[in-house]
């Protein structure tokens, strides 16, 4: 095994980021690398090799089958950048806009399988398989810096020189080390729905929407709204509702709190709108709950 420590920069950081670069571990041959950019209305696609895609813009909706023929995620307009992996035998149905801008590497004899988490698919080290995540969101400035690593990549590709290779090949095995490195970031373990509920949780002054949080998720609104109904018996933003109600009564009934602090807690823009949804909600305003429940 050969061990490569190294530094890279990103945007206006200071302080580089020592990347460790690994080879000998896993197997594999760099085919091609591409970038795509032309439109497309609909198209069908079954891969046939191991692929790792960058995402960038574009994409119209995109949905992943695995090889037996089962969805196994759906994407829309508001899918955010981020790096997927792509095992032979799925089947991709896909719409891009002249947005379009993402990148495919295509290798051969990388091992790739199925995994028992939700997310994840395992990579096989030359001695055990290694849970990976099957896609990790990227921020603006990881896109940058990735935008700019695949395009050196399929510069030096170009090349024949046996170092040049050696270059592509750890390059490739950054890629692979940075979304092996998300896996913890990622909550692999929860579901789609799992993870929309616990940034619904999370949001406790209930200032993103439903929209904003599904895009965190990376997945569309639709889809992740009716996976959220089918694991919980509720939509998302009923289940946001009633979790706001329980909060609104809490703090009516524990806090010394006036409501108008109330309402701008709970992320009501205005005061008589919290008074008319908690009045629908309980039968009684939130006044009157205030003087019927504090300190009794």
């Amino acid at each position: 095994m050969i061990i490569i420590l190294s530094e890279v920069q990103l945007g206006n950081s200071l302080k580089p980021i020592k990347v460790i670069h690994f080879i000998g571990m896993i197997n594999f041959s760099l085919i091609s690398i591409r970038q795509f950019t032309d439109p497309v209305k609909s198209f069908t696609q079954v891969v046939f090799r191991p692929w790792i895609i960058l995402y960038a813009d574009g994409c119209i909706y995109e949905r992943v089958f695995d090889n037996k023929g089962k969805l196994l995620f759906e994407l829309h307009n508001d899918l955010n950048p981020a790096l997927f992996l792509f095992l032979p035998g799925m089947k991709l149905e896909f719409s891009y806009s002249a947005k379009r801008n993402n990148w495919a590497i295509i290798l051969s004899d990388l091992q790739l399988r199925y995994s028992g988490q939700p997310d994840m698919f395992e990579i096989y080290d030359g001695q055990f398989w290694i849970p990976i995540p099957r896609m990790v969101p990227l921020s603006n400035e990881m896109l940058n810096y990735w935008e700019l690593e695949f395009s050196r990549i399929k510069d030096v590709h170009q090349s024949s020189l046996p170092a040049d290779q050696f270059y592509c090949k750890l390059a490739v095995c950054d890629i692979i080390k940075y979304i092996i490195s998300r896996r913890d970031d990622l909550s692999s373990s929860l579901s789609p729905a799992e993870k929309l509920k616990k940034l619904l949780d999370a949001d406790s002054k209930f200032e993103k929407s439903i929209e904003q949080l599904c895009k965190e998720c990376s997945y569309s609104s639709d889809y992740l709204r009716e996976l959220f109904k089918k694991q919980y018996g509720l939509a998302p933003q009923n289940y946001r509702f009633q979790k706001r109600m329980h909060e609104a009564m809490r703090l009516i009934t524990d806090s010394s709190l006036l409501v108008k602090e109330i309402s701008d807690i709970l992320g009501f823009d205005y005061n008589s709108h919290f008074t008319k949804v908690f009045r629908k909600e309980y039968n009684i305003s939130p006044r009157d709950a205030i003087r019927k429940f504090r300190n009794v």
